[in-house]
């Protein structure tokens, strides 16, 4: 899923699609974008027009009928040449989701849309304890003929340019431990009377201005429901399989951040090793001490292995394992702290230079950084671990 040499011949010419998209787009397009504060919409318009967002989706709307495999590619390609986002893996979830779940008139409306590039926002975290995806507060409340929506989504990427939101929301109580109980799924207009957009900041602040776009073209903000009202046709599948929607949703995004962080990784480490070997301080490029090989060498080693843990997670999601959410949550903790470690030594090696953001590396250090907490914080996923792999005590 990863070399060249493993490739099937889809597989390869999506590798080559991406190849031949990131000469006409390259860090330039994308960093003028972000001083700009604009998405890089005419490469967004190249990939929808390919139909790339529909990878998972059916043919019969549109989309390629690929799998988990083909989407690793996909993905792994994209990021490597700085061309894959959080945007895009919100089309893709959501494309997957309304396939699975939605009905035939939501599949037939919005899937050809979300393929073809028309943004869509997934509503899922929430400022809950933070312990579990399903610790949601956004309740829906049915009332005759529709839904009323109360609570506030965070950090929903592109929910500003959105055409669609697709949000988790509690319909009816959790039984005592069984919190993913009593959850929906809807699709909502984003210009319905009570829904306000919270624009956050997430970017490295290097001027005096305030900078809403990543390097990846990606914003992020808060939305907050006051007393909206849904029509009762927008409720996706039926009432109440909402708690089986986040864990679809959350074991591909597991898979897909992990796979997404890999390729940021191993960008940023080629950067930086390139650098130790041009960088020449007493006579020898610094490249030469140890203070600098070890620390790449790690990070280059963690790679390698995270994407053993990736393969073995794809493996577990193609077969539907019933220790899916397990080999999910591990790649996605060690690839997102791999490709930490690559982005520290690689600005380190680059000293002052490494802030600069035309060397290429600190543009993705938020994106990676982000990358450990969302959906899930890594240390949420390892106190997981302790309890049901080790049988440690709960933390308290």
């Amino acid at each position: 899923m990863f070399e060249r040499d493993e490739y099937t011949a889809d597989q390869g010419a999506l590798a080559d699609f991406v190849n031949q998209l990131s000469e006409e787009f390259d860090f330039s397009y994308f960093l003028e974008n972000t001083r700009k504060g604009q998405f890089p919409s005419r490469c967004w318009e190249v990939l929808g027009a390919g139909g790339y967002f529909g990878i998972l989706a059916p043919e019969e709307h549109g989309g390629a009928g690929s799998g988990i495999e083909d989407l690793i590619v996909l993905i792994h390609n994209l990021a490597r040449k700085g061309l894959a986002s959080h945007q895009l893996l919100s089309q893709i979830l959501c494309c997957d989701l309304l396939a699975r779940y939605g009905s035939e008139e939501q599949q037939r409306s919005h899937i050809p849309e979300i393929i073809s590039g028309k943004r869509i926002g997934l509503g899922l975290m929430e400022q809950t304890e933070g312990m579990d995806l399903f610790d949601l507060d956004l309740h829906a409340a049915g009332e005759g003929e529709s839904f009323v929506l109360n609570g506030t989504k965070r950090y929903v990427v592109g929910a500003g340019e959105a055409s669609a939101l697709l949000v988790i929301a509690r319909t009816g109580s959790a039984p005592e431990g069984d919190p993913n109980d009593g959850l929906s799924l809807f699709l909502v207009d984003p210009k319905l009377p009570g829904i306000e957009t919270i624009p956050r900041e997430l970017n490295v602040r290097v001027t005096a201005e305030e900078e809403l776009v990543l390097i990846t073209g990606d914003s992020f903000s808060d939305v907050s429901f006051d007393a909206v009202e849904v029509p009762r046709g927008d409720l996706v599948g039926e009432q109440g399989i909402g708690g089986e929607a986040v864990s679809e949703v959350a074991n591909l995004l597991f898979i897909s951040t992990a796979v997404m962080a890999i390729g940021w990784g191993e960008s940023v480490l080629e950067k930086g090793v390139e650098h130790a070997k041009s960088r020449v301080i007493f006579e020898e490029p610094i490249g030469a001490y140890q203070a600098i090989q070890h620390p790449m060498v790690r990070a280059r080693t963690d790679l390698e292995l995270a994407k053993l843990a990736i393969a073995r997670a794809a493996s577990a999601y193609q077969k539907r394992d019933e220790d899916l959410t397990v080999y999910a949550s591990v790649a996605k903790c060690a690839a997102t702290e791999a490709a930490f470690a690559a982005c520290d030594i690689s600005i380190q090696a680059h000293g002052g230079s490494g802030f600069d953001r035309e060397t290429g590396v600190i543009t993705l250090w938020p994106l990676i950084l982000l990358s450990r907490i969302l959906p899930l914080n890594n240390d949420v996923i390892l106190e997981s671990f302790a309890e049901a792999a080790l049988d440690l005590p709960e933390a308290g």
